[in-house]
């Protein structure tokens, strides 16, 4: 719902921020960022509520085609310089996506970065920039293709078992016997919501709860949850009209999105709310370790060859940095973690 002018012109620039055009989209991008810091004590004060509102449907449109931090960055890089044979490798039964639609979450995730410093060594950001990238975390940080798998067809009720979505936000709950799933699936549709996962907390009976996002958030936003199964409603599949993006039009940038959403992930975890969500929620400070230690990770040679690969290192350092100032536990848990995987000798 559009109040004001402002709130009109808003959301045009966050728009903007998809158009595919990358001078129009990051030209939007800083406008934006700057509205963020010239906007009022009022509106400051309720930033968070509104980074929802501007970015919610901007970071569903990212989740077809972005490579998130879990995925192994040179399997990324590889398969962006044309040999995509390593990305199928680390991905095995996972979904890869479309080159179209790889190239239009780059586009976003780049254009997203200019909300902070152009230099890779300068951590510094303003305070509310960092909050309203908040929408954006679930898609950075979620599972690897590899673990998500195969998505299910859309033109039916999807039952993804062992899987959740957004854990935290549920809108409404409901008691049901074993078989009464379609008695939960018809309350959905009635109520407008996007899905509800299903969990059996005594024999015989489920509790249900229901998700207001959108069904190709759930499906995207799935993260694995033992004895839980996650139910999306039907969503329609719109065809594209016009010429048809064949794969060799499109150059395959999963290193894009890759390195992308790790600046995104630099910025938004300057909040220290942010990276607390980061530790608690997706595991952040095990998924930077993980690229330590694997052999799709940070390569020496690579990195030593490659300056891509030598500022996405430095930057996701930063992450981990930003990790361990995160809010409450959440950044002891990170420092503890680190000391016992020896980050700090490894790197």
């Amino acid at each position: 719902r559009f109040d004001t002018v402002q709130d009109v012109l808003v959301m045009c620039l966050v728009r903007l921020l998809a158009c595919g055009s990358t001078p129009l989209s990051q030209r939007a991008a800083q406008i934006l960022a700057e509205w963020i810091d010239a906007a009022s004590p009022e509106i400051q004060s309720r930033m968070l509520d509104m980074s929802n509102a501007l970015f919610q449907d901007l970071a569903s449109r990212t989740l077809a085609g972005s490579y998130s931090v879990s995925e192994a960055p040179f399997a990324c890089y590889e398969a962006s310089q044309g040999n995509e044979k390593w990305l199928r490798d680390c991905i095995g039964d996972g979904e890869i996506a479309e080159p179209e639609q790889v190239a239009e979450a780059a586009g976003i995730l780049t254009a997203l970065c200019k909300f902070g410093p152009s230099e890779p060594w300068n951590n510094s950001m303003p305070p509310f920039r960092a909050l309203v990238l908040r929408p954006f975390l679930p898609v950075i940080c979620r599972e690897s293709r590899k673990t998500l798998g195969p998505n299910l067809p859309s033109d039916g009720w999807a039952a993804y078992r062992h899987f959740d979505a957004f854990p935290q936000d549920s809108v409404m709950t409901l008691d049901i016997q074993a078989d009464d799933v379609n008695l939960a699936r018809e309350r959905c549709v009635r109520q407008g919501f996007g899905g509800f996962t299903a969990c059996e907390e005594q024999p015989g009976k489920f509790k249900i709860r229901f998700k207001a996002h959108a069904p190709d958030a759930l499906a995207g936003s799935r993260v694995s949850s033992e004895g839980t199964t996650l139910h999306v409603r039907p969503r329609a599949t719109l065809k594209s009209k016009g010429r048809s993006v064949k794969p060799q039009d499109v150059k395959y940038q999963a290193w894009q999105t890759w390195e992308g959403g790790l600046h995104v992930l630099r910025m938004a975890t300057n909040d220290p709310n942010n990276a607390a969500l980061c530790v608690r929620e997706h595991n952040l400070h095990v998924a930077l370790m993980v690229h330590d230690q694997h052999e799709q990770g940070w390569r020496d040679a690579w990195m030593l060859n490659t300056a891509a690969a030598t500022r996405a290192f430095v930057v996701s350092m930063q992450v981990a940095l930003n990790l361990v100032h995160a809010a409450g536990s959440a950044g002891l848990q990170a420092a503890r973690y680190f000391v016992e995987q020896k980050l700090h000798c490894n790197c």
